[in-house]
């Protein structure tokens, strides 16, 4: 049987519960590695520092190199060598925590998350993803798991909508991407738990991730921002880890990785592209029902939905077509569809999303 990974060992979803770092962290390391972009450092780090003083907690604040990649993970492993670093603390956005994770898989310290958006599920997931300098997704690695995840709900409720929309995005594909594996794998208790878990996540989006999105652009605190933040964070995490690398790409992943190759799509967020995969997916599978539906959604979310909105507006067709060529690789988990997939479909079926995303903008 394959192996699952699991994360995080304890999961603190709280407002307020960054004033409580230094206790929660304490046990787990004296002298941590603290990464951070700037941005999030000038959020987090006063904080940070005030509640480690009182623990007793030596913190070393580095700032992130801005992309995951083995010349930033080999940096910052010197830093904790020559440091004596006894922890790694990942803060902020999914790259950095992925980095993090790394560096502390590799130097054998526990990993901490604290991220400051509800954008991927990194801080509670045990996966990360590679890339090499210009962004290009190299590879895709399970491994090392968070000790401790600390949530602080009022930072997230007070991020950008955007952020909280794109996790939203993230989170469904699990349900989307999830369904086709699932359906060709028999008798696997572990697939069958993340199937039904990704349908209760695509339930309670649809529910209430309307309803959290405009909270949050006001930024107001509300059970339903609360239930989103939960929703994006572990419990897509927890649905990933149980299934595995089965259920986890399809279509809308694919289109992701794949697509990096074209420079506009480096300026999205993680979900907001694999969001548009998605569409991609059912376009394919010639799910117009549900195609619509999806799309009427992830609009009323404000996720992008054209290819304009992407980044790829401008994009040539050889360009596009060479990502297509990618997605459709021997190998690739976009043939775990159950009809054979050719880069000219997938090609034809991006454009044929476009233009539904503009008839409906139109409609608005």
């Amino acid at each position: 049987m394959d192996s699952i990974y699991m994360s995080p060992q304890q999961y603190i979803q709280e407002e307020g519960v960054l004033d409580r770092a230094g206790e929660l962290i304490a046990p787990l390391g004296e002298k941590p590695l603290v990464l951070g972009d700037e941005l999030v450092a000038g959020l987090i780090n006063a904080r940070l520092e005030r509640s480690f003083s009182q623990c007793g907690v030596q913190p070393s604040f580095v700032r992130f190199g801005g992309e995951c990649t083995e010349a930033e993970v080999a940096r910052l492993m010197a830093i904790v060598d020559r440091e004596g670093l006894d922890a790694v603390v990942g803060t902020g956005g999914g790259k950095a925590i992925d980095t993090s994770r790394f560096v502390a898989e590799r130097t054998r310290r526990p990993l901490i998350t604290i991220p400051t958006s509800a954008a991927t599920c990194s801080c509670a997931s045990a996966a990360a993803v590679l890339y090499d300098e210009k962004g290009v997704r190299l590879t895709t690695v399970d491994g090392t798991g968070s000790r401790l995840c600390l949530v602080d709900s009022r930072i997230i409720a007070e991020a950008p909508a955007r952020l909280l929309s794109s996790g939203m995005g993230d989170a469904l594909s699990k349900w989307y991407e999830g369904r086709i594996t699932a359906s060709r794998i028999k008798m696997d208790p572990r697939v069958d738990g993340s199937v039904h878990l990704a349908r209760h996540l695509r339930e309670e989006i649809f529910q209430y991730g309307r309803e959290a999105c405009a909270d949050v652009e006001q930024k107001r605190l509300t059970p339903a921002v609360e239930k989103m933040i939960g929703v994006n964070l572990l419990l897509t995490a927890v649905a990933g880890g149980i299934g595995g690398v089965r259920v986890r790409q399809v279509g809308a992943h694919v289109f992701l990785y794949a697509m990096t190759i074209i420079e506009g799509v480096h300026e999205l967020l993680h979900g907001e592209v694999v969001s548009f995969g998605m569409l991609v997916q059912l376009a394919l599978e010639q799910e117009d029902a549900e195609l619509r539906n999806l799309m009427a959604f992830l609009r009323d979310i404000r996720l992008p939905l054209t290819l304009e909105a992407l980044g790829m507006g401008h994009a040539p067709e050889a360009q596009l077509a060479q990502g297509t060529r990618r997605m459709t690789v021997e190998g690739s988990p976009i043939h775990n569809l159950p009809f054979p997939v050719s880069s000219e479909d997938v090609l034809q079926a991006i454009y044929r999303v476009d233009e539904m995303a503009r008839s409906l903008n139109r409609r608005k």
